[in-house]
């Protein structure tokens, strides 16, 4: 997907309709232009297919097993390399593979469904189609499904997986700037000054800007196509001319009536309507809702294609084992207690990060972490270099298997 900078390609085109000069926007324009912005890229999502916004993969019908995520007791899971899957009896500790016969047995899969928010993967807004094989290397059958509340929902199909193509959730954005001293929780939205671009949060963090520290960060990013658009739109509903106001809303529509048109000329189909669902009643439409979804015949033959154990860098729930925090070291203390809240990979775990954070004295005592003692499966505690003389010195930790 092509993309533009949020400040450059939308917040300051906003601006320059409404006659402000970029460089003296105030934080209360900034708020309310980014709220209406979000509501215009969801129209705008919805207003056509496009394909930049679409996807097509090869999808399992329950989690991935990596070597990193935490299964429990009843936990279904799909293992490549044996294409099947299997069912945890009990809580294995993680890394442990399914074929281990002490904490899973294998397992058949009757309700074939796909969750909107598959661990490891790209959230998915609306499905499209679902085939037996890549839509974008063949001419595929369908595969016929319908929405549930357990996802994409299949019908007649008894492959191990199966291509899913789906458009991406639409991105969030806010006027909320970075500030070092906030501790940022998994899925914060943060507006950087510095680049002019919206992130959301990977992980729990603090003091660790977007530019300092990448892996922490997701950017939201904004699509070419959509920007023109969503400038308009917001100008019309911020401006107080109505002459104006029509004047931005009436060049907001026609943009994407232009884009429109270039797909339609490059011999583009429109192949579903989301406002209006397509409903064809010469035919039974059967449980699916979808006539045109025939499901083929699955033969054992038909083999994982393009899955892997990788998570995708835009999954917002990865469940793979991991806990941070930080927690408070008392004044007076040479050591501080850490207690976990949700891990259950066992005591077998490594530290991946562990500093001595204060953002509040200036200058602050330089005191660093030493040795790690009383390691188990709740916590541990840390013994430092020296003690605190107040409240303000915070252990960073993050523990991974």
């Amino acid at each position: 997907m092509r993309r533009v900078n949020f400040k450059r390609g939308v917040l300051d085109r906003i601006a320059h309709r409404l006659g402000i000069d970029p460089n003296y926007v105030n934080n209360d324009h900034v708020a309310a232009w980014t709220s209406m912005v979000n509501d215009c890229v969801l129209a705008g999502f919805e207003y056509w297919q496009w394909p930049e916004l679409e996807i097509a993969e090869e999808r399992a019908f329950r989690a991935i097993w990596n070597s990193k995520r935490q299964f429990n007791a009843g936990d279904e899971l799909f293992y490549i390399p044996t294409a099947s899957y299997y069912k945890a009896t009990g809580t294995p500790p993680v890394g442990t593979a399914p074929t281990n016969g002490t904490y899973f047995a294998a397992t058949t899969i009757v309700n074939r469904f796909i969750a909107y928010d598959q661990p490891g993967k790209r959230p998915i807004d609306q499905a499209i189609g679902v085939y037996y094989g890549d839509p974008n290397t063949n001419c595929m059958f369908g595969v016929k499904f319908y929405p549930s509340q357990n996802g994409v929902q299949l019908n007649g199909y008894g492959g191990p997986t199966a291509f899913l193509k789906y458009r991406i959730k639409p991105p969030q954005f806010t006027s909320q700037p970075w500030d070092s001293a906030t501790a940022y929780a998994k899925n914060d939205l943060v507006y950087f000054n510095d680049d002019g671009e919206c992130y959301q949060a990977v992980t729990a963090n603090k003091n660790q800007s977007p530019s300092a520290v990448p892996a922490n960060w997701r950017r939201q990013d904004t699509p070419e196509f959509l920007a023109p658009y969503v400038a308009y739109r917001v100008a019309g509903e911020a401006c107080d001319d109505a002459i104006n106001a029509n004047r931005w809303t009436s060049a907001a529509e026609d943009s994407l009536i232009t884009k429109v048109n270039k797909l339609l000329e490059q011999g583009e189909r429109h192949q579903y309507k989301i406002r209006r669902p397509y409903r064809y009643y010469g035919w039974p439409l059967g449980t699916s809702g979808f006539f045109w979804s025939v499901s083929p015949p699955w033969t054992s033959d038909v083999a994982v294609l393009t899955l892997t154990d990788q998570d995708d860098p835009y999954a917002e729930d990865t469940n793979t084992m991991l806990e941070d925090g930080l927690t408070m070291i008392q004044s007076g203390n040479a050591y501080v207690d850490v207690v976990f809240q949700s891990w259950t990979g066992g005591p077998a775990y490594s530290i991946d990060e562990l500093l001595v954070q204060n953002f509040v004295d200036v200058p602050p005592l330089q005191i660093f972490p030493t040795t790690l003692v009383n390691q188990n499966a709740s916590g541990f505690r840390c013994l430092l270099s020296g003690a605190p003389d107040n409240n303000n010195y915070y252990l960073k930790w993050r523990v991974v298997p």
